[in-house]
């Protein structure tokens, strides 16, 4: 089974410089063969207006498995494991 990876990406209203990143990244993985997402918190949530449309995922889409590979942002850590978003053994 091959891994797919998921940045994680807040809901924020309005799009910052790190969003645009993870967008940015998930869409050049994608175009270099990754299965890579987007994984956003609140279903139905995109960002409009952005160069890069990469595939996004919300809690409504996603099974998780264990190989799949779930990218944090630095300023979330292991709080955002906890948050109910996600389950995931630290």
């Amino acid at each position: 089974m091959t891994a797919r990876l998921f940045y994680y990406c807040g809901a924020n209203a309005h799009l910052t410089g790190g969003n645009k990143v993870i967008y940015r990244h998930v869409d050049l993985l994608a175009k270099a063969g990754f299965d890579a997402w987007v994984y956003h918190p609140i279903d139905g949530f995109a960002y409009p207006g952005l160069v890069s449309h990469p595939r996004i995922v919300t809690p409504a889409g996603i099974v998780a498995r264990r190989c799949d590979l779930f990218v944090l942002p630095e300023d979330a850590g292991p709080g955002i494991l906890r948050s109910g978003d996600a389950e995931v053994d630290l």
